[in-house]
């Protein structure tokens, strides 16, 4: 899995058509990255739906501010709650920095195999410590700031996929990561809001349409990652 540093990917993804951006290259990037396999990206999206499902809902029912006020949870309870609910939470970004990196594989037309999915485990100190560093960066910058810590959360917004991707550390991840965006960030920024605007219409239909727009997400998420690869072949 590991590659070197100035790695060019292989052809495969789509070119930008003139005067093309990088939002809808990277939204159109995903939808054939779906439509090339989407039995993986989406099958790999629903055997996540149970640790998401029980993440959330064991953090929603620990963090319920009326219920901690009325003092409904003990703090012991409240805490052990918590602690299970951060630890099967990460357990859910592992699973999906390998969905990323299956989009990735796709896009690239590599081979996708099952263990694919469970491939950020072979990576588990390195995202251990980016995790850890992003989570106190950002978390610091929204409790006091808020601006800023949404800038720190899309400059950084690149580490999974080049810990993934190209091998490097968790520190030297973010470090890249902050690099590569430099100039890209209102692209990630409106990328986003296109993204939940997409998965909030996927919720109409009973919410069936998640079945579509989630890996549709991931897959996006990998083509604008390429996309920034292309663009710093060997200067990340």
């Amino acid at each position: 899995m590991s590659t070197p540093t100035g790695y060019s990917p292989p052809p495969g993804p789509p070119l930008a058509a003139p005067g093309e951006g990088l939002v809808s290259l990277s939204l159109r990037g995903g939808w054939e990255a779906l439509k090339r396999d989407p039995a993986v990206l989406i099958g790999f999206c629903l055997l996540k739906i149970p640790i998401t499902a029980l993440a959330a809902w064991i953090l929603g029912g620990t963090l319920a501010i009326g219920a901690i006020s009325a003092g409904e949870i003990p703090p012991f309870e409240q805490f052990r709650k918590l602690l299970w609910g951060s630890a099967i939470g990460l357990l859910d970004g592992f699973l999906s920095a390998g969905i990323l990196y299956a989009a990735l594989r796709i896009l690239r037309r590599e081979p996708v195999v099952f263990s694919t999915f469970f491939s950020a485990f072979t990576r588990f100190v390195p995202i251990i410590l980016a995790y850890v560093i992003v989570q106190l960066v950002v978390g610091f910058g929204i409790l006091f700031f808020l601006v800023p810590g949404i800038i720190f959360a899309i400059a950084f917004s690149q580490w999974p996929l080049l810990i993934m991707d190209r091998g490097v550390g968790g520190p030297e991840s973010l470090g890249q990561s902050w690099h590569m965006m430099k100039g890209y960030k209102a692209d990630y920024f409106l990328l986003w809001l296109v993204l939940i605007t997409v998965n909030f219409v996927g919720l109409i239909p009973l919410g069936l349409g998640l079945l579509v727009t989630v890996p549709f997400t991931y897959a996006t998420q990998a083509a604008f990652y390429e996309r920034l690869i292309q663009l710093h072949p060997r200067d990340a």
